[in-house]
């Protein structure tokens, strides 16, 4: 008849049948009559219940008797404390030893190194071996390849398992599925927990929620880090900070079509009116600054782009 050792542990049902495999039992889950052993680097208090385990810390944590793995590849100073760990990344970063996958569709090229990548891959791009997930809601055909997709689709769509997230501001009714989303609305809307980036030129007080539109501010206002677009046509020295104002200086003055002059009247939607800044900006060097002679006491109106005698 078997004698069981039994852990007299509160709540703890586990039994043995050799009292050092008891023991270990004890030591591994309870921590009875465990001789612990000590990591001794200043400030790190780790402890193991087998010497081995603190010596795989001292090598990972501390880079205490290790013995590294070199990659030999020229130019590369990878380093590893496992050869398995060398062993990937040479097959990673420089395709030593890699057993290619190759997808055997017609006309398709691509491999992959494990099989499992490959799967998805035909899954994705050739439709093998897909088990199609559906939206069972009434006249919706959609179908997804993954169960996380149908999910999505279901709660954007037909608003089904939606957690909604709401807008806690006072009179403000937005809410989303995303609280992604919610966040970046408290930014956009309510300046809640926006980061600020400053424009850090002397006299200007320009700040923005994001990085691009800073970078935007100082290209347009300051000048800085333009990528200037010339026109290359001769004897012109047009520049511009988007292609954009390149391609409409281009049509307007370098092409076959005649620039109306200052004292013709516009009508219809056929030409478009600039404002003092965009023609200044567009052609101040084709095109007077002044007012027509015939009007030669004429004055502009403040603020405006108009003439008045």
């Amino acid at each position: 008849m078997m004698k069981w050792h039994y852990c007299l542990e509160i709540g703890c049902g586990y039994k043995a049948k050799q009292a050092g495999t008891l023991k270990k039992h004890k030591q591994g889950i309870h921590d009875i009559d465990v001789k612990w052993h000590y990591c001794l680097e200043i400030g790190c208090g780790h402890k193991a219940k087998q010497a081995g385990n603190l010596k795989k810390h001292k090598q990972t944590i501390h880079d205490i008797d290790v013995k590294w793995h070199y990659c030999l590849e020229i130019g590369c100073g990878h380093k590893a404390k496992q050869s398995i760990t060398l062993k990937q990344h040479k097959q990673t970063i420089h395709d030593i030893d890699v057993k290619w996958h190759h997808c055997s569709e017609v006309g398709c090229g691509y491999k992959a190194r494990e099989p499992s990548n490959l799967k998805k891959h035909k899954q994705a791009i050739h439709d093998i071996d897909v088990k199609w997930h559906y939206c069972l809601e009434v006249g919706c055909g959609y179908k997804a390849k993954q169960v996380g997709s149908i999910k999505q689709h279901k709660q954007t769509n037909h608003d089904i398992d939606v957690t909604w997230h709401y807008c806690s501001e006072e009179g403000c009714d937005y809410k989303t599925k995303q609280a992604s989303n919610l966040k970046q609305h408290k930014r956009a809307i309510h300046d809640i927990d926006v980061k600020w980036r400053y424009c850090l030129e002397i006299g200007c007080g320009y700040k923005a929620k994001q990085a691009g539109t800073l970078k935007k501010h100082k290209q347009a206002i300051h000048g800085i880090d333009v990528k200037w677009h010339y026109c290359l046509e001769i004897g012109c020295g047009y520049k511009a900070k988007q292609a954009g104002n390149l391609k409409q200086h281009k049509q307007g003055i370098h092409s076959n079509t005649p620039i109306p002059s200052l004292d013709e009247t516009c009508e219809g939607d056929s030409i478009s009116i600039l404002s003092a800044d965009q023609f200044n900006d567009f052609a101040p060097q084709y095109l007077p600054l002044t007012a027509p002679d015939s009007n030669a006491n004429a004055t502009p109106q403040s603020g405006s782009d108009e003439w008045s005698v």
